[in-house]
């Protein structure tokens, strides 16, 4: 990188920063710190939500599935993305919640179950996201030291350069956090949200040109990586003229760091099987390879040991469980100026995510071809050879697309791709720093008080609770050593709240005969399994187990552990509720009907409509435009779920040719991008017109000191909290 590239980042940096101060102005009180006093509208959300829960390291963790995995990871990703476009068309859970008027999910646990029942969630809400966040900067790190092509060993003014990038980009994050709370993490998120838009669509398009579309498709119909290929050719000639050279071909695999040692193993032994001569073996053994496993290939799929069939099912399952129940963007659940503004947020966001999957799947597959194509062996010789200075193999599968990329770039797009990181980094980082700090506050600190906090001590104690979070997720991500997917990681440190949470939200928000007890089995079983499985994973890692359940269990991945700790806790949730025969006034705790509040209704007499409509989701808060927008969100989910429906059927009925599977990702990716450049455009000027409306509300807006996430605050004292009654 030369002095374009750091003019770039500078000046984003800066930009940033004016932008913070500017928010400062805004905060006065704590409902402005914690929910941007709900005077955000749905194109600034849909744009800063967006980032704030992309950053780096959920770009990177796709990086690296896409890589392993091409795009048979992307088709089956599909049946997630429909579950995921249904709660967003529907307002799944975050509807309801921001009917509850809470600002945090601990807040409304209380509403719905108990004091009690609060502080043992939030405590467990706090626990499992920081632990989650702890290896963001890691990440992020690791991604940087490699953009810049700087060692481990490194130094910086005498520093060892790896704390030094952690306590950099921290530090960064968190100036722009403590500045305006969520109205500044808001505004710069918004920001950063357009940028990192605007550099996909040009990084996109100078990389793919760069590479060309002949050596993709031809890298990823050959499906094998160089290194794959040449660890086969190795454990062969390895083996050649050996006693048992069978055995000997397969400890030279097994004591290797690929992450495919079952397939390559299985391959091997195919070769022996058939063929008598080194080069026969080895052209056996490739076939079997490419017959097992495919990057283009949907069907292929066997020869993936932890991305396969199941993965995406059980993905699937976590998703609609508890994909808006994770807490690390909260404050973007309470900040809309209504809930009908809200679910248009996520109805958007079905468009707005589109570039960033264009983003997540190209450019993995320009970086495999680039890597392992020979055309472009002298070029990427520098990228592998620092990828040969990676001691652990996680991390080597993580940099491999981020140092392709840089490889592939030029001088100013070079600064291009490491500001559009640097952007969803910030973006995610002191989104999250700023959820978890305040959840510890709002949900740990303050019910155990029993004298109340003036507004400006609250600020106070917000603020230095974050730069508590900042502090544990330095050290965690100094010490903490990955053994796996980022994602597998996400999935069960997740689950310590989430796989009971789930149901508890869930059913809290739909079912009016969940009860506390149950809450507190399902909350209780959900994270004892969860945290005894990381536990496990840990010390199986470290020193393999003797007794074989455990073993067994301790050799799960993230995902397959996360799943099964939530289905216990549905299944107690449910037996328990059950068994108790108890009622909620679930109108009461929603404001709807006699309990509503005028402010978050758009037509308060009527919001319900029958027929046709009520069945696709309209009530009358719909303006014309909304329904258009909501139309062709529904549009574009049912096309693609048809699609996923029809090529699967087909795929395994019938069967398609890898080269019919290359046509079809062809024609995807590239509608893809006309519909990126589409959303692009649109999204900044509406979101431009949002961000400033934004701020006209906010100057505007009459500020209520007792809106300051406590219950008896929220809760009037002619409308006291509904109460669980017994069934006869």
């Amino acid at each position: 990188m030369v002095e374009i590239d750091w003019i770039i980042i500078v000046a984003l940096l800066a930009t940033l920063l004016a932008a913070a101060i500017y928010s400062q102005r805004f905060t006065r009180n704590v409902a402005d710190f914690l929910v941007a006093n709900r005077c955000a509208g749905r194109y600034v959300l849909a744009v800063s939500g967006g980032v704030a829960g992309l950053g780096a390291i959920t770009i990177i963790a796709f990086w690296e599935n896409v890589y392993s995995a091409g795009l048979t990871n992307t088709w089956w990703s599909m049946a997630d993305g429909f579950v995921l476009a249904l709660m967003m068309i529907s307002g799944w859970v975050i509807y309801r919640f921001r009917q509850t008027r809470a600002m945090t999910l601990p807040q409304f646990i209380e509403m719905r179950y108990s004091r009690h029942f609060r502080l043992f969630t939030g405590v467990i809400c706090w626990l499992s996201g920081v632990i989650n966040f702890g290896i963001f900067p890691a990440v992020g790190a690791r991604f940087f030291m490699g953009a810049l092509q700087i060692p481990d060993d490194g130094l910086w003014a005498g520093i060892p350069v790896y704390p030094a990038m952690l306590v950099f980009l921290i530090g960064t994050a968190i100036v722009f956090t403590l500045l305006g709370g969520q109205i500044a993490v808001i505004v710069t998120d918004f920001i950063q949200g357009i940028f990192v838009s605007v550099m996909i669509l040009v990084i996109v398009t100078y990389v793919v040109i760069s590479v060309g579309i002949p050596a993709i498709s031809h890298s990823l119909l050959s499906g094998i990586s160089a290194s794959d290929r040449g660890l086969i050719e190795h454990a062969i000639s390895e083996g050649f003229g050996k006693d048992d050279p069978l055995a000997s071909a397969i400890s030279v695999i097994r004591d290797s760091a690929t992450a495919k040692q079952d397939i390559l193993v299985e391959s091997v032994r195919a070769g022996y099987g058939g063929g008598s001569v080194r080069e026969e073996q080895i052209d056996l053994a490739l076939e079997h390879y490419r017959a097992r496993d495919s990057m283009v290939n949907p069907m292929k799929i066997s020869g993936k040991e932890d991305l396969n069939f199941w993965f995406y099912v059980m993905a699937a399952w976590m998703t609609f469980y508890a994909g808006r129940i994770w807490q690390g963007t909260q404050g973007f659940n309470s900040s809309a100026t209504t809930p009908h503004e809200l679910r248009m947020a996520n109805i958007l966001a079905t468009f707005r995510g589109v570039p960033i999957a264009l983003f997540t799947v190209v450019m993995p597959l320009c970086a495999f071809a680039f890597l392992n194509s020979p055309q472009f062996a002298g070029s990427a010789q520098a990228a592998h050879q620092y990828l040969g200075t990676i001691d652990n193999t996680n991390i080597a599968r993580q940099m491999s697309t981020p140092l392709g990329l840089m490889a592939i770039l030029p001088i100013g797009l070079k600064g291009c791709l490491v500001a559009l990181m640097l952007a969803a980094f910030l973006g995610n980082l002191g989104a999250y720093m700023h959820s978890w700090g305040s959840i510890f506050v709002q949900d740990v600190v303050i019910p155990f008080r029993k004298t109340p906090l003036s507004t400006a001590s609250h600020l106070l104690l917000l603020r230095g609770s974050i730069v508590g979070v900042c502090v544990f997720i330095f050290v965690f991500s100094l010490v903490f050593k990955q053994t796996e997917y980022i994602v597998m990681f996400w999935n069960i440190t997740g689950a310590i709240f989430a796989g009971g949470a789930g149901v508890v939200v869930i059913g809290g928000l739909y079912w009016n005969r969940g009860t506390t007890c149950a809450a507190w089995a399902a909350m209780i079983t959900g994270s004892t399994l969860a945290t005894g499985s990381i536990v496990l994973r840990q010390v199986h890692v470290s020193d393999p187990l003797a007794n074989p359940i455990l073993a067994f269990l301790g050799s799960q991945n993230g995902m397959v552990l996360a799943f099964w700790s939530s289905v216990a806790a549905v299944f107690v949730y449910l037996v328990i509720s059950l068994l108790q025969r108890r009622l909620f006034n679930l109108d009461q705790m929603l404001h709807r009907g006699k309990y509503a509040v005028a402010e978050d209704v758009i037509d308060a007499d009527e919001t319900q409509v029958r027929g046709w409509r009520a069945l696709i989701g309209f009530t009358r808060e719909f303006s014309r435009a909304d329904k258009w927008v909501y139309s062709l969100a529904v549009a574009w989910m049912l096309l693609q779920v048809g699609v996923f429906i029809i090529g699967t059927i087909i795929g395994l009925v019938v069967g398609l040719d890898d080269s019919v599977w290359l046509a079809y990702w062809r024609v995807h990716l590239g509608a893809f991008y006309i519909i990126s450049v589409i959303t692009v455009v649109w999204f900044s000027i509406a979101g431009t017109r949002d961000l400033v409306d934004m701020f006209r509300r906010l100057a505007s807006a009459r500020r209520d000191n007792s809106d300051d996430g406590i219950v008896g605050n929220l809760q009037m004292q002619s409308d006291p909290q509904p109460q669980e009654v017994q069934v006869k």
